[in-house]
Parts: structure tokens; sequence; C-alpha cells
């Protein structure tokens, strides 16, 4: 690890790296490249840098749609949506699913060999990246736009045992000299040992053609500890997460035309690769004893800078390795979202929230380790218990709206280009409006925001009464008895043996199969013991011959 220089003082960061302020960490960093118009990146940027779109939302409250039954997702995966607005997710039972920007299903297909699905997809130019796995094997995919199979990648054999992958990136400018015109795919791996705690990380590149022409390894890592970035508890008493593998980050130097890779393993090494027509060469490295998590400041053409944080505080550096500059204080348990003048993270159970004028701490709804989606004027955040929408302009951080749900905080939100955010919590797609438009002004906050001619938002005017969403179900709904697609009765429990199964269970599935049926909130239920075939949300059955079910759920708005 490198000493800290005296010659980086914090005022002179803040010169250098707009947004570092005073409160002693990076409050903005720059929005994703120009030519970017939808979320093609599960972290938005290329930079692996920004969960902020800079669009016009709605707070996430009433009137959402829900698409059920969509599978299980890895933690830490999210949707992407393609440049027509097409909404694209992957999940643990190996399925790429397809959904025009409303919820409406288009296509899905299945990987082959069993593969997971165990990460964010990637779109680049229309086309769809993921990453399939099993414990011992993966492969990188490409589809086309309409589900077809344009290849798959094998990954290079090393060493059997577990493998650990996460979403791919891509670098559009050229990375070694002889491919000038290719873009090249960045997905680091890790190899462990069948035969003791061993990993061996590597970063692959693979230009759009179809093959892996860099295969360069970063570290061998013993992990040392289970704490920190390592690991977090979504809730008191349950059983701590693996948090999702951070992403490579990619970037080109406008004043030198070099460009960057920057790759933290997810176990303990962060690397900062400079690439020339032989491959990779190593510009600076970082190891230390937790888990080390990163995002890619892209700053002015003089400097380029790379941040990455862990348990132990945040650390910036020049990409170089010199002028290393630490905030022991500074902790957070997800990925930085910023705007022009703030920066939102995920601590837990609070959202952290950082701008030139101090900091600010949020309870949240239970816990997370989800990301924040930012947009221009609201942020989102993903937890256990709700999705909660926080005002994100400057000095106004204050929540405007709650939407209660079970099993969130696993999974970041993203923003559509149209202003629609898209969340996940249990097997459950949630999909919330986009502000009102009448004529050529939205409804924001209850009030009238004018929009000038390019359809950008203009100043505040005078409050206007809110517009009502119209009605697309009856207030209030019984089930009597509730039943699965497959026509089985809805089980009770949450332990497919009943075990420990209770009130707390009943009430989490029952809010759960309102809101799959387009419900904010549930009126009643009814439990009783059955001999019955009683099938999960998720599509599991009751291991009992006599199983506990729902004969009754009234849910209403």
């Amino acid at each position: 690890m490198g000493t800290m220089q005296p010659a980086l003082s914090f005022a002179r960061v803040a010169g250098l790296i707009r947004g570092l302020v005073a409160a002693g960490i990076l409050a903005a960093l720059p929005l994703a490249p120009a030519a970017a118009q939808n979320w093609y990146f599960p972290h938005f940027s290329g930079g692996n840098n920004s969960y902020f779109f800079g669009v016009e939302t709605a707070p996430a409250s009433a009137g959402s749609t829900s698409i059920p039954n969509i599978g299980t997702f890895a933690n830490g995966a999210a949707p992407v949506i393609g440049p027509d607005g097409t909404l694209y997710l992957g999940n643990l039972q190996g399925r790429l699913m397809a959904f025009s920007e409303t919820g409406t299903p288009r296509w899905n297909v299945a990987l082959p060999g069993g593969e997971r699905i165990v990460a964010s997809a990637m779109v680049w130019n229309g086309d769809i990246y993921v990453v399939g796995q099993t414990d011992t094997d993966g492969a990188l995919y490409r589809f086309n736009p309409s589900g077809g199979l344009v290849y798959r990648l094998p990954f290079p054999p090393h060493r059997p045992g577990l493998i650990m992958t996460t979403a791919p990136n891509i670098s559009a400018t050229p990375v070694v000299g002889s491919n000038a015109h290719k873009a090249v795919v960045v997905l680091p791996v890790a190899y462990k040992n069948p035969n003791a705690p061993v990993y061996e990380t590597h970063v692959l590149l693979a230009f759009d053609d179809g093959q892996f022409t860099v295969d360069q390894k970063i570290d061998t890592i013993t992990p040392t500890t289970t704490g920190g970035f390592g690991s977090a508890s979504i809730a008191p008493g349950a059983p701590d997460l693996e948090l999702p593998l951070p992403m490579a980050a990619t970037w080109n130097d406008g004043s030198s035309g070099t460009n960057y890779v920057a790759v933290a393993d997810g176990f303990q090494t962060l690397v900062v690769y400079r690439t020339t027509e032989n491959g990779l060469i190593q510009t600076a490295k970082w190891k230390q004893t937790d888990r080390m998590r990163s995002f890619v400041v892209t700053p002015n053409l003089y400097q380029r800078t790379v941040a990455a944080y862990s348990s132990q505080g945040y650390l910036i550096a020049y990409v170089d390795g010199t002028n290393e500059y630490r905030l022991p204080n500074k902790k957070g348990q997800s990925s930085i979202a910023t705007t022009d003048s703030t920066t939102f993270a995920v601590s837990q159970d609070q959202v952290l929230i950082w701008n030139p004028n101090g900091d600010r701490d949020k309870p949240m709804a239970g816990r997370s380790i989800a990301a924040v989606a930012v947009s221009k004027n609201y942020a989102y955040v993903s937890s256990e218990d709700a999705l909660t929408t926080y005002n994100a302009r400057p000095d106004q951080y204050e929540q405007v709206a709650r939407f209660d749900w079970v099993g969130g905080g696993r999974n970041p939100p993203v923003i559509g280009a149209n202003g629609r955010v898209y969340a996940i919590a249990s097997n459950i797609l949630f999909i919330f409006p986009p502000p009102k438009r009448i004529n050529n002004a939205i409804l924001l906050d209850g009030g009238v925001q004018k929009l000038d001619t390019g359809g950008n938002a203009a100043a505040p005017q005078q409050p206007a009464a809110p517009q009502q969403p119209a009605a697309t179900l009856p207030p209030t709904q019984l089930y009597h008895p509730p039943l699965t697609a497959n026509g089985n009765r809805l089980f009770a429990c949450e332990k497919l043996d009943q075990d420990d199964c209770g009130k707390g269970d009943y009430r989490a599935i029952a809010l759960a199969w309102c809101q799959a049926q387009g419900y904010a909130k549930v009126s009643g239920y009814d439990v009783d013991g059955r001999k019955v075939r009683a099938e999960t949300l998720d599509g599991q059955f009751c291991s009992k011959s006599k199983c506990k079910v729902f004969d009754s759920i009234g849910c209403e708005n």
C-alpha cells in the first residue's frame, strides 16, 4: 500500500477534482459520456462512477406496475436499459428477460447447462452482454436486441474450483493498438482453489468479435477477514450476505490519449492498468486486509484519479499510485451516487449524504446493500422494508415518499430516460411512473414546473393541485383463495418445512402477493393448514403433506 504524500493536501485534491468537498468525500463525479442515452450499465456510466441520471422523475409511491414471478437475483444485480427503452434482467435461474419500458414481456432466453446469471447485464450498441456461470465454469454471452445469440465465449481455464464473476464493462475506445477500431469488453474473474480458501484473480479483455485477447493475472488472495465489505447483514439476526463483486472501470485520458482499466478484484486488491499495443501495463496496485470496492473518477484533462472504499474508509490517489489520500472516517456499504453538488451512499441502515455544506445521515426502512439511484430531483433507496424517495435538490434532502415492500435492499433501483423508476424486491419488478406532463409542463412535488422548448426543466412556478393517477384497479380486492399462476394454493410460510412460521411470515407474504397484483397494502388475511399442493411466490413447493396456506387475502391501495 502506498504512503501518504504531503504534496497532495486535501485542498489541492479539491482543486484538482471537481466535487471533492470539505466534508472529506467525493461530492460529485462527472456524468456519463454524452453518447450514453440510457442506463446501459448497472452503474449507469462506463467509468463505474455514477448512479446519477439527469432526468426529472416523480416520487416512487402508489400507482406502480408490478411484474411478479421473475425469479431470484444475485445481490447487486439490477436491470439495464437499451437505447429503445427495453429493460433487460438476468436471474439466478439462468434466464435473460426483456421487457418494454412499461413492463410488457418481449422475450426471454435460457442459458445452457444450468448456468446462472450472477450479475447485471450490459448494453452496448444495442446488443446485450451477460455473464453465465456454474460453480466451476463460466462464459461471456452476447445477444442481439431480439434475443438471438451472437456468441458464447468460455472463460480461459486456470484452476478447477469455484469461479466468481461480476458484471462486464466495456471500453469504447481501443485498448490495444492493432485492434484500434474495436470495442473491448472488460471482465474480472476469480478462480478458487478447491482445496483451500485461496483465490487467483484475473482481468479478461475480449474484443467484440468474440475472443479473449488479454488474460491478466491480478493477484493471489487468501482472505483474512469476513466482515466489512465482504459481507453485510440485511436485517438483525439474519445471515450475512455476500456483497456483489465490484466492477471494472475503463476510461480514456483525453489529453494524452491513454486508455486505463481499473479493477477491484472483490477481495483485497485494487489495480490500475495502462493499455498499450502489447496489452496491460500496471501503473498502481493497492492491497489491504479487508475487501475493496472501487469507482473511478474521470476528472480534468491533467490528472486521472482512482478512488476506492472499504470498511476501513476511502482511498483517493493518482492512477500512478502517487499522492495518496485516505479518509478513514468515511465508510459506506454500497456504490456512490452523485449529482453536481451532492454524494449519496448507503451504510446498512442509513443514507449518507455529503455536499459542500456538510454531512447528513438519514435513517432507512431496514437495512440495505444496494446503491442509491439519483435523478435531477430525487434519490431512491432500496432497503429491506421499503423503497424510499428523498428530495435530491441541494439542502432539501427530506423523505418525500415511502413504498412499503418485503425482500428489498439487495438490488439497486435504476432510472429510465423517460423518468420511470425500476426496482426489484422479492421476485417482483416494480415500475414507477414518470412525472405527469400537461402540455409543456411537468408536475413535481405537487406543483408545476415548466419545460423549455428542448424539454428541459425551467425555474419552478407557483404550486398547483396535484394530478391524481387514473385508477386501473378497484380500491379493494378480496382473493378467496389466492392462487398462483400454476393454479396452486399460496403457501403462507417462508421456509418450505414450515419451521418457525407465524404471523411475521403471513404478513410479509400477503404484502408481496398484494403488491404483485398492483396493490400497495394488505387489509387482512386468513391462514389454515390443508392437505393441498402449496406453492410459494417464486415457484417452490411446501415439503409437508399438510401445509399452511392462505384461505383469503384482502388488498387495498
